[in-house]
């Protein structure tokens, strides 16, 4: 077929960059950052063609970037390690050709340990004690939408089966 010529337009962009420390404030390592629009700015961002939902993991510093990220307000950056809870930035602003610095200390993060127990149905056992319920799928997840955009590394992270004793630890 014939073709006429084509314009691109590439609209000058910044960077996000920044150190992520633990709660003690040494480098934090195994940290995934993840960079996303926040609230009210996810449609706008769709409707303009910048849009970004991207994750990079820190270095052996703690050190994460982002380049070529389209200038504008209202980023999130989140972040998660097997270590430390989810911790956010949010309102971060962006501006063409210029370097932005975020950075941030994780929170460390908890464990939760439990017992699952099966009560049997049928009438002739009424009144038997709860049995330990074998093999059964445990996670945990936090209120919030915010955090639904780690979701997957939120399953990784607090995912369990529970053992023959109907025991778990996430």
């Amino acid at each position: 077929g014939s073709g006429g010529p084509v314009t691109i337009e590439v609209r000058p962009a910044g960077a996000i960059t920044g150190n992520i420390v633990s709660a003690d404030g040494t480098p934090a390592l195994g940290v995934t950052v993840v960079l996303s629009p926040g609230p009210g700015h996810f449609l706008k961002q769709l409707r303009e063609g910048t849009m970004r939902l991207v994750e990079v993991d820190v270095d052996e510093n703690g050190t994460f970037r982002f380049e070529g990220v389209a200038p504008g307000e209202g980023y999130e950056l989140s972040a998660a390690s097997d270590e430390h809870t989810i911790t956010h930035a949010v309102g971060v602003e962006v501006l063409a050709g210029e370097e932005t610095v975020v950075d941030m200390q994780m929170r460390v993060g908890g464990r939760i340990a439990g017992q699952v127990l099966s009560v049997v149905a049928d009438d002739a056992d009424e009144g038997r004690d709860p049995v330990p319920l074998a093999g059964a799928q445990i996670g945990a997840v936090p209120r919030g939408l915010r955090d639904i955009r780690m979701l997957e590394e939120i399953i990784k992270r607090t995912h369990a089966v529970t053992d023959a004793e109907g025991r778990y630890v996430i």
